[in-house]
């Protein structure tokens, strides 16, 4: 199984996965949530910018200059977090913002826990 085949079946499960209420489900969110945010190397980085985009809607220029990070790097992570349905764009304008989308309200209280668990002030109560 390739790299890609492993990414797409993980990030588009975190949106299903949701959807339902059965609990084998909700745990699967949240091992998807957790390899996608924590598991994974770029993890750390994308919970940064999710919680910043929480807090937040900003463009890409914007996170890049808060967290001190390549402009590159944004993009990549910020093309992730939205192919995985957690962010959304609006609009497709130069400078348009990211917003977080209802998985990251349903699972607000697991990802600031996650971020927790990782070492990542939140900033959050």
């Amino acid at each position: 199984m390739s790299f890609n085949s492993i990414f797409n079946t993980k990030t588009d499960a975190v949106g299903q996965a949701i959807s339902s209420p059965s609990s084998g489900e909700e745990r699967e969110a949240y091992v998807n949530l957790y390899w996608l945010l924590g598991g994974s190397k770029g993890g750390p980085t994308r919970l940064r910018i999710l919680i910043e985009i929480k807090r937040n809607p900003m463009n890409p220029n914007q996170i890049s200059k808060l967290l001190g990070l390549g402009y590159k790097t944004v993009m990549y992570h910020l093309n992730i977090l939205e192919k995985s349905g957690l962010i959304k764009r609006l609009g497709n304008k130069y400078g348009s913002p990211y917003y977080t989308t209802e998985v990251v309200d349903a699972n607000w209280a697991k990802i600031i826990k996650l971020a927790g668990k990782l070492g990542i002030d939140a900033g959050w109560d």
